[in-house]
């Protein structure tokens, strides 16, 4: 350990110019990825050629080309539709690298850990809500893919429809959590906040509509006994002195 601590102390520090700009590449370079991963997956053809297909001819529509058709076709078998999870993960990643001002040491490593963590379980249980819930029409491996097969219908075998749905939204509520750090009960109550504030909102402007249209009313009705009033002064015989 005393060897380990000594030769950090002798690194020498990188230059901030060269970790801005490894900051920067990387971001870029995952912005690129996630998009061709996206493309890839949003140009999907079962008629292409890839993991589970030897396609129909030589052509391939995929606009990434024969790679992209490939690596489609491997994660939709896969996956299915939360397939498309990992071009968001890629990017987000890069945004992470972009915004983080050091490298990661221990202990952002195991929070890192934990993040990969609730990705995987987040994975898993949207493939499994995909395989329930959703029509698997036009994927390779259905709406959940064959891990969504696995856990969505192994679950609703043993836990019916309803309590595999149940446990799989539990899941994923967990699995965001700790995968993107946000608490749903802090989600919840600030929906519920913003709703009374904007029914509490609504309210003062309907009142405040009212009172102006009941304003309005009352000062027509005074014009109206003016008008009146000032219609039978003209038609009164003025008085003889």
């Amino acid at each position: 350990m005393n060897e380990l601590a000594e030769l950090r102390k002798r690194d020498v520090p990188m230059p901030p110019w060269l970790a801005r700009a490894m900051r920067d590449a990387a971001f870029w370079m995952a912005l690129v990825i996630a998009l061709m991963f996206l493309l890839a997956l949003a140009t999907y053809s079962p008629q292409d050629a890839g993991f589970s297909s030897t396609g129909a001819d030589g052509a391939t529509d995929n606009w990434i080309g024969r790679f992209g058709a490939w690596i489609a076709d491997l994660f939709l078998l896969v996956f299915g539709r939360p397939a498309y999870l990992f071009p968001l993960i890629i990017g987000l990643g890069g945004w992470f690298v972009f915004h983080s001002k050091k490298l990661p040491d221990v202990r952002r490593r195991a929070t890192l850990l934990w993040q990969l963590s609730g990705f995987i379980v987040t994975l898993a249980a949207s493939c499994g809500l995909a395989a329930l819930h959703w029509s698997g029409s036009g994927f390779p491996g259905g709406a959940g893919g064959v891990l969504g097969a696995l856990i969505g219908e192994g679950l609703a075998a043993n836990l019916s429809f309803l309590g595999a749905t149940l446990l799989l939204l539990g899941l994923w509520l967990a699995g965001t959590s700790l995968f993107v750090g946000v608490s749903w009960l802090n989600v919840m109550d600030s929906i519920g906040r913003f709703g009374i504030r904007g029914w509490q909102y609504l309210r003062q402007r309907l009142a405040e509509a009212r009172n102006k249209a009941e304003g309005r009313e009352r000062k027509e009705a005074r014009a109206e006994v003016v008008r009146e009033e000032q219609r039978k002064s003209a038609t009164r015989t003025p008085p003889l002195i």
